[in-house]
């Protein structure tokens, strides 16, 4: 629907008939010529006087076109927002109608020329010859080329939005993006407080009347659009940058819905009047300030946010973009460590990533802070990394001697940036006490290597206390005592076992099984029916039918990105030893419903190695094959088998498994030892602020809920000591900080082409507004269009006279 902003001056179309009568008073009269043979002027006469009249229309055509258009542009002239530049296939059919038209102008007067005419007929010809091509050409640009481009417009505006005017009120949305990389500082200003001056320039420049309201990424959507467009100031002025809780597309779905639903509810109040007169009586808009970080935007959603704009036609959206198109940073992100837990005096391997937003490549210092039980951070060491904006740094720093209870600690970037949230890495390692583990076979000289591995992980870290029973003993022992059993090649363990064994695991404790036979046998002395009672699959992740031979022979698959050591075994250098260890014999197993598989064997079948089962709040779990017999397989009795030890006994043990580093938004829950008798104690904050927090006395757990800040938190006790119970660290996701910039492509798959305004600044912002409300204001196309209608009226004027003289 076309509006016009001055319709009154369109009455001044009434000039353009001043060159019709200018044309008719002013006629050119005949110049007498003393010449004489009469009839022949009298013939040429005729002929000038035809080819004058032609040319004299094409002049007051032009002439009358100028006046129009000049009307017209003065009375602002606005269209629907529509995408109204020609396609290329539109200016290609254009040009390729004035290409034929010229050729074959240029055609025939060459073929006129060579017939050697005389001069005032090829001159009448001439004239002929570019009104019809002149004629030809417009008919054919209108048919192939203005009849598609108005239908193609058409479908775009026909359902534009209701005719609105500058003093209508507004029903507005101001979303902003509140992610971290709004804090991006640029000449002394984030770009979340360039966001906040454009929307309060935005929100006073409302008509009366109007209402609005405030969303962010984290917070709850208000119920009701607010007619105190104070309090709705007050509202952007607190807003602050947070992690990314929701992303933008989602919260600006958010908005749209709301937005349908407000109008819903006011027409649905105009219940006397008919459903195809009722008006919606605000302009109704949202405003989207972002910096365009692809971060912030949900990437597997391309159709359906469009799909939803495009089914409201009434609804004006706004993109002020508020982003830097060339960010400078850097940043240490996705701290690792080898492991979360270890015990007093052992070691982690620590690393992290080092990258930038920069376009050369820069050497990056990263220093290593940490300290034990909430002591002051000390520097420990620092390295040098070499980044680019193609390729990542990595850091990796050895940490050993661990002590207390919880050791903390920070990876800081010494060089600054406009980004500064990223500058900083958190990690907590847990210390753990010895675990007590129990190791139970048929005699003591069957644990074989086993028990050599763990008396070799007591002697170098202190990490176990060892006991070793026999399977008649173990029905005596008071298994709350220990924390983990490992239960090596029992050869037919009774019921009584099995509900012991399970009682202990459903209580927290960690259960090993491992199946295969003594190093003096040759062949299963395993029977197979005990570990297929109810009593050993209520336990078991598995059961295991028959011992098999493996032709040739196979190894442990543990380069499966899905299991829990690989990366931890990579980083050791032990992964490359464990995968050439041939396997010769194995227990075929059916895996259980509750049953998860965490490695298997290298054989075409992909038969199960070592399966795991969650059994309460603890874990058991099943390696079918022998860790010590040479009968069964190749397994050296050296260092790699005290690796896989520590790594099968850590992940078994709650205590050792638990997780110390999340990420901001996740929720927290740890294990407290059970030794601590308080129920109650205190969170204390990364900036030393604290508040209480409660420990579950089933579970002998804590769970901590809403952190957004990255730091390091400890868990301490309510009484004055204040010793520390507990420590974990939050982190950024590293999607966080990565700044790369959606492009109009992305932008469109988001919202749909020409669906949306998108601004820069205050004057964009009010221009786009303006056209979103009116339509697209075309005085300047108009205005355009004017300079060269003049131009070729003038040109015309001048070539058509020249020529009459020449003829003269």
């Amino acid at each position: 629907m076309i509006s016009i902003l001055h319709p009154l001056l369109l009455i001044g179309l009434v000039l353009a008939a001043i060159p019709v009568a200018l044309h008719l008073l002013l006629r050119a009269r005949p110049k007498k010529l003393m010449f004489p043979a009469l009839r022949l002027l009298q013939q040429r006469r005729m002929q000038n006087q035809r080819r004058m009249r032609l040319r004299h229309i094409w002049l007051l055509l032009l002439r009358m076109g100028v006046i129009a258009v000049l009307v017209i542009a003065l009375a602002r002239p606005t269209l629907p927002p529509a995408n109204y530049t020609p396609t290329f296939g539109e200016i290609f059919g254009l040009a390729t109608i004035i290409s034929l038209a010229l050729a074959a102008y240029f055609a025939c007067m060459t073929y006129w020329q060579r017939q050697r005419l005389a001069a005032v007929t090829l001159s009448n010809r001439r004239t002929y010859l570019r009104g019809g091509l002149g004629c030809a050409a417009l008919l054919l640009a209108a048919l192939l080329v203005a009849w598609p481009y108005q239908r193609r417009v058409a479908a775009e505006i026909t359902s534009p939005a209701p005719a609105a005017f500058e003093n209508v009120p507004v029903a507005a949305v101001f979303l902003i993006d509140t992610s971290l990389s709004m804090n991006y500082q640029f000449e002394g200003q984030t770009r979340l407080d360039a966001a906040r001056t454009m929307a309060l320039e935005q929100l006073e420049r409302l008509p009366s009347g109007s209402q609005a309201t405030v969303l962010d990424l984290a917070g709850e959507f208000p119920t009701v659009l607010s007619p105190d467009l104070a309090a709705v100031q007050n509202r952007l002025t607190s807003l602050s940058a947070q992690p990314v809780v929701q992303a933008v597309n989602d919260r600006l779905r958010t908005a749209i819905r709301f937005q349908r639903d407000e109008r819903r509810r006011l027409l649905g109040g105009q219940a006397n009047v008919t459903e195809d007169l009722r008006q919606d009586k605000f302009v109704r808009e949202i405003y989207l300030f972002t910096d365009l970080a692809q971060s912030a935007w949900r990437a597997d959603d391309t159709n359906t946010l469009a799909a939803e704009i495009a089914a409201e036609p009434w609804l004006g959206v706004y993109l002020i973009d508020v982003g830097i198109e060339q960010p400078v940073d850097v940043g240490v992100v996705d701290p690792r460590l080898s492991r979360a837990a270890v015990g007093a005096g052992g070691q982690v391997l620590l690393e992290a990533t080092v990258r930038t937003a920069a376009t050369t490549p820069s050497d990056v210092v990263v220093e290593l802070w940490h300290a034990s039980d909430g002591g002051s951070l000390a520097k420990r060491d620092q390295q040098t990394v070499a980044t680019s904006r193609e390729q990542a740094g990595q850091v990796r720093f050895l940490i050993d001697q661990l002590a207390g209870s919880v050791v903390q600690g920070e990876l800081r970037l010494v060089t600054t940036d406009p980004l500064p949230m990223d500058d900083a890495a958190y990690f907590t390692v847990k210390v753990l006490p010895p675990l007590k583990v129990l190791v139970v076979s048929e005699t003591r000289a069957m644990t074989g290597f086993w028990a050599e591995a763990l008396n070799a992980l007591n002697t170098v870290g202190g990490s176990y206390q060892v006991t070793i029973k026999t399977t008649a003993q173990l029905l005596d022992l008071d298994l709350q005592d220990f924390d983990l059993v490992c239960a090596i090649n029992l050869a037919c363990p009774p019921a009584e076992v099995w509900r012991k064994l399970k009682t202990f695991t459903n209580d927290g404790g960690g259960l090993l099984v491992c199946v295969g036979a003594n190093s003096a046998l040759s062949g299963g002395s395993i029977d197979p029916v005990a570990y297929a009672t109810p009593e050993a699959l209520e336990l078991l992740p598995g059961r295991i039918k028959a011992s098999l031979q493996f032709r040739p022979a196979q190894h442990l698959n543990l380069r499966d990105p899905k299991s829990p050591w690989a990366t931890s075994l990579e980083n050791l250098g032990a992964l490359a030893s464990l995968t050439d260890v041939d396997f010769r014999r194995y227990w075929s197993v059916e895996v259980l419903p509750e049953g998860v598989t965490l490695a298997r064997w290298t054989d075409e079948a992909q038969q199960p190695a070592f399966l795991t089962r969650e059994i309460g709040r603890g874990r058991c779990a099943l390696f079918t094959s022998s860790v010590d017999s040479t009968a069964w397989s190749d397994w050296p009795g050296d260092w790699t088998i005290v690796v896989v030890a520590d790594h099968w006994l850590q992940y078994l043990s709650r205590a050792g498994s638990s997780q110390q580093n999340f990420q901001v938004g996740d929720a927290v829950t740890l294990m407290i030892d059970r030794s601590i008798q308080e129920d109650q104690g205190l969170l204390r904050l990364p900036d030393l602020t604290q508040r209480s927090i409660a420990r579950n006395a089933e579970t002998s757990e804590v769970t901590a809920l809403d952190l957004v800040k990255p730091g390091n938190y400890q868990v301490v006790s309510s009484n004055p000591s204040a010793n520390t119970w507990t420590g974990f660290s939050l982190n950024l996701p590293s999607a966080e900080s990565d700044l790369i910039r959606l492009d109009e492509a992305a932008l469109d798959g988001y919202l749909g082409q020409g669906k949306y305004h998108q601004a820069r600044d205050p004057e964009s912002l009010s221009r786009s507004v303006s056209a979103g409300r009116l339509g697209q204001e075309m005085a300047g196309l108009f205005l355009s269009l004017l300079v060269v209608v003049f131009v070729v009226e003038q040109a015309t004027a001048t070539w058509f006279y020249k020529q009459d003289d020449a003829v003269a």
